[in-house]
């Protein structure tokens, strides 16, 4: 593992157990036996570094989601479920952990993050969503509780089932939503 990648691994650690406020890159040095200067080199900041931290897999992720083809919005979200465990899995627990967080406190340290990725991607979810009740396929909730449940459901599954694979809690996932969202 490259020096980069060490602190990217111990500073996801350190942000998910302390938060942003708490976590100093002198911590984070010690921690993946690196010099502070690394970090400033390889990021800049230590909110660069956060951000970094944050941003991992994000590109990919939202490329995944924008070039799902499906026939209709159940399929839809049995492929987005699946994309999002698989990521969740891919990134482990500690980036998970941070996103909660950051979508807890509406994404106070990354706003640019927030705009780049979260946004789009809640977006395109809530589409799916809006569309399936307008077509009565779904329940008349609330779009953006909709998607809270959906991303809590699979960060939940994805975080406490580690043993499991992908398929398998994806499948869990998205009999577990639809039950509750199916009209």
């Amino acid at each position: 593992m490259s020096t980069k990648e060490k602190i990217l691994e111990k500073a996801s650690e350190l942000f998910a157990q302390y938060g942003y406020q708490e976590t100093s890159i002198r911590k984070i040095a010690k921690e993946a036996k690196a010099n502070s200067a690394m970090i400033s080199y390889y990021f800049g900041s230590k909110k660069a570094l956060y951000e970094s931290v944050l941003s991992t897999n994000m590109d990919e992720f939202l490329e995944s989601v924008s070039r799902i083809k499906a026939k209709d919005e159940k399929e839809f979200l049995k492929k987005f479920i699946k994309i999002h465990i698989g990521v969740l899995k891919k990134r482990g627990k500690y980036i998970s952990y941070l996103m909660l967080k950051e979508s807890a406190t509406n994404f106070e340290q990354v706003k640019s993050l927030k705009d780049k990725y979260f946004d789009p991607l809640a977006n395109i979810i809530t589409r799916v969503f809006k569309t399936g009740i307008e077509k009565k396929i779904f329940k008349p909730y609330n779009e953006q509780i909709m998607l809270q449940l959906l991303i809590g459901i699979n960060v939940m599954l994805a975080l406490k089932n580690p043993q499991n694979s992908i398929e398998e809690l994806s499948n869990i996932a998205f009999d577990v939503f639809m039950r509750g969202i199916c009209a």
